[in-house]
Parts: C-alpha cells; structure tokens; sequence
C-alpha cells in the first residue's frame, strides 16, 4: 500500500508494511525519497506511451538491477508484477493525471511520476 504526501504535486511517497510472527503483528512505514532510495546498483525508473492507443499505456521498466517489480497504477484497482505492463485506464473526457508507482526488489528502491492519461 502507498500513501502520499499532501501536495500538487508529489514529491515524497510513504510505503507501508506489516508481518505476523506468532502472536505479534509488527506495522512500519517506510518513506521514499525519489532518486535516494538506491541500494548499490539498484535503481527503480520507468517510461509510460500514453499516445500510441489511449487510454491504454504501455509501461516499461528502465530499472537497474531489478529482478521483481510492483506497479501501482494511481487509479485504485491496478497493479500488475509484470515487468513492462500495459494498463487501460477509465478516463474522464477529456484527460486526467494518474501517479504511477514502481517498486521493484521488494522495495530496494521505488520511483513514481504523475502520467498524463487522455480518454479515447
């Protein structure tokens, strides 16, 4: 699950965790930083194509090191561990802004843009 910070425009995102061990349920957040979140070589980008057949966007992974990925597609329903996914958006005419966030090595590091969807 993430959250994001208050804002025009994001500029830092929140990513929660939770684990059951035993009796105990163990709850943290942990907060990410756009381009500071590197672990050695592992650096988590993307690019969208919002114009080729909207509202379907082709995504696809530029990362470094990545090995799994977590797409989270700003719209409330989708996700996919595809590495280079495609989404169809449900758009309300004539355009609107959804933050996508990619995760990838179980949140070694984490990247998110605002993309641009236009209906068809």
């Amino acid at each position: 699950m993430f959250k994001f910070w208050a804002g025009a425009s994001p500029t830092a995102v929140t990513q929660a965790h939770s684990a059951i061990d035993s009796d105990w349920l163990y709850s943290y957040e942990r907060q990410y930083l756009p381009g500071t979140n590197t672990v050695g070589t592992v650096a988590a980008n993307f690019k969208s194509d919002t114009t080729s057949n909207p509202p379907t966007v082709q995504f696809t992974s530029t990362s470094v090191g990545a090995t799994s990925w977590l797409w989270d597609f700003g719209d409330g329903t989708g996700a996919s561990t595809v590495r280079n996914p495609s989404y169809t958006y449900t758009v309300t005419p004539p355009s609107e802004d959804f933050t996508v966030v990619l995760s990838i090595n179980a949140g070694a590091d984490i990247t998110f843009k605002v993309v641009t969807v236009a209906s068809s």
